[in-house]
């Protein structure tokens, strides 16, 4: 964008070629920037796995420690 106002204050007007160069920086920064958004929710969603599998690991050693109780609870009686 810079360029294309340098070009409008020193030409008075807009070329062709300078509307190419602002839409070509415009896609390259638009690409750059989906990238790093990809790059983000991929980063997220490895870490919300991560949580979610030590919460059921978590769930699953309560659940076997609760039934090895419960079965000398019974074998008790």
């Amino acid at each position: 964008m810079d360029k294309l106002n340098k070009s409008i204050e020193i030409k008075g007007g807009v070329s062709k070629g300078d509307l190419t160069d602002v839409a070509i920086d415009f896609a390259v920064d638009a690409l750059f920037h989906s990238i790093e958004q990809i790059i983000d929710v991929n980063k997220e969603m490895k870490e919300a796995l991560i949580k979610a599998e030590y919460g059921i690991n978590s769930a699953i050693k309560y659940i076997d420690q609760s039934i090895h109780a419960i079965l000398i609870y019974k074998a008790s009686y």
